[in-house]
């Protein structure tokens, strides 16, 4: 199930610069009387796929922007913002140019990229920053080419996560005789205890991770899921769960294994039914299933 999350990063032209037609736009940095203020903003969260965007995830703890003319010559320094700072200041020649922007990143990876002068060695960096189950902290890129600084002009650039996301919702069904559904009527017996764990997350320091616990809210397609655990992982990754827990006092535990490699910029949300049995008094069946939404495919560099 597959989810892009967009962010804006509004960069704005603000200055006085001579009239000039297409045509007559150089293709490399001009002298700073031809440059123009520019004021980097971060813009509107917006979501896509009918999927909720997590709040934390449309953080901003700090972003690189690199900027560069139709030969790949950088036309100004990386822009570095940081400490959660959604502004700042630079000037810009009216030529033809390529953003790229890296947000959420590590010091040594904003140091790795103000020190890179080629557009595609930028553009296609790995980044070192470990993995982390902090919403807040997320990793995004995002790219604008072929647009042309103007007077007063907008230029927005839309970034995606790095990461992809993974939700647990579980559903108890209590049956009778094997049969039927009377969950309505025993609204005693429910999920408790459950505890979760994620390994093959292609993490750099460790393999395992419990994720997040918590009452979560995902909505896709119109259909509401109580989602008990979230987790954040590399793409590429085939991860494998484990799920345990007690229904009306009954132990069980469950694991399940991705079968497609996860995508970066998307959600998967895995929603577990658990049937349990009042003449038997045991948990009777279990299965697993990824609830699907739009498939949106975004290119982002990878991991290093």
């Amino acid at each position: 199930m597959k989810l892009q999350n967009i962010f804006a990063l509004i960069v704005t032209l603000i200055g006085f610069a001579a009239c000039t037609s297409e045509s007559e736009l150089l293709d490399t940095p001009v002298e700073n009387s031809d440059l123009v203020p520019v004021t980097i903003s971060l813009g509107s969260i917006q979501t896509k796929a009918s999927v909720d965007l997590d709040a934390q995830e449309g953080n901003i703890e700090n972003a690189v922007i690199g900027i560069f003319d139709s030969k790949g010559i950088p036309t100004t320094a990386p822009i570095v913002l940081k400490n959660g700072t959604n502004t700042g200041t630079t000037r810009l020649p009216l030529v033809k140019s390529n953003a790229y922007a890296f947000v959420n990143i590590s010091d040594e990876d904003i140091v790795a990229l103000q020190a890179i002068s080629s557009e595609v060695e930028f553009k296609e960096y790995g980044i070192k920053k470990l993995l982390t189950q902090n919403a807040a902290a997320l990793p995004k890129y995002g790219t604008n080419t072929n647009f042309t600084p103007t007077e007063n002009g907008n230029i927005a650039i839309d970034v995606h996560q790095l990461t992809a996301r993974l939700d647990v919702s579980v559903n108890v069904i209590v049956t009778e005789n094997g049969e039927g559904d009377v969950t309505a009527q025993h609204p005693e017996i429910a999920l408790s205890e459950a505890s979760v764990s994620w390994t093959n997350i292609l993490d750099k320091d460790q393999n395992t991770t419990s994720g997040i616990d918590g009452s979560f809210t995902t909505n896709i397609a119109g259909t509401s899921y109580n989602v008990i655990n979230r987790a954040y992982s590399y793409p590429g990754a085939r991860p494998t769960l484990s799920l345990k827990g007690k229904v009306n006092g009954k132990d069980f535990t469950r694991t399940h294994t991705m079968k497609d490699a996860l995508d970066a910029d998307n959600v998967y949300l895995l929603k577990a039914t658990v049937k349990y049995d009042l003449t038997t008094k045991t948990v009777t069946d279990f299965t697993y299933e990824i609830v699907k939404a739009s498939s949106v495919e975004v290119n982002v560099p990878s991991f290093n």
